[in-house]
């Protein structure tokens, strides 16, 4: 089994004071930590390796800061991490974004599950994953709240 998890580093909201805006919040707050919803992700994805075996693999798309997104999730329990990072994805729109997951992805070679959580907490959009599921020609199912059985077979 090979399990892959996208996720984001996004503002610390517990850390923000009550004079920073909704403009500010992605481009002024120093905190970050792993998209509480990317967590849910990350902590299925890990369960799944340690039911059926097999590896996990985060990616992230953002700034060298976001290696501390990734280390989370090593010190978790992921097998390995990607960040995806260059001056030119600055200002990626969620279709961008998705784009370069995918080429990401398709890169990394055969999976058999894509985990992401149900959305950023800085910009709430919920389109990115549906979007890299879309470019990869897969089925998308969101909002799964817990999975009961999984049969990699």
């Amino acid at each position: 089994m090979k399990a892959i998890i996208l996720m984001k580093q996004t503002p610390d909201t517990a850390k923000l004071s009550s004079s920073v805006d909704g403009l500010q919040l992605m481009a002024d707050v120093e905190a970050r930590i792993v998209n509480p919803w990317d967590e849910y992700a990350l902590e299925t994805a890990i369960s799944l390796k340690e039911d059926h075996g097999g590896e996990t693999m985060a990616f992230s798309m953002g700034k060298p800061e976001a290696t501390g997104a990734l280390k989370t999730g090593l010190a978790m329990g992921v097998n390995s991490a990607a960040l995806l990072s260059d001056p030119a994805f600055e200002n990626s729109d969620t279709l961008a974004t998705a784009r370069i997951l995918t080429a990401a992805i398709k890169k990394a070679g055969e999976y058999d599950i894509i985990l992401a959580g149900k959305s950023a907490i800085d910009g709430d959009t919920a389109q990115t994953p549906v979007q890299v599921a879309a470019l990869l020609g897969i089925p998308y199912l969101g909002y799964v709240s817990k999975i009961k059985e999984i049969d990699f077979l």
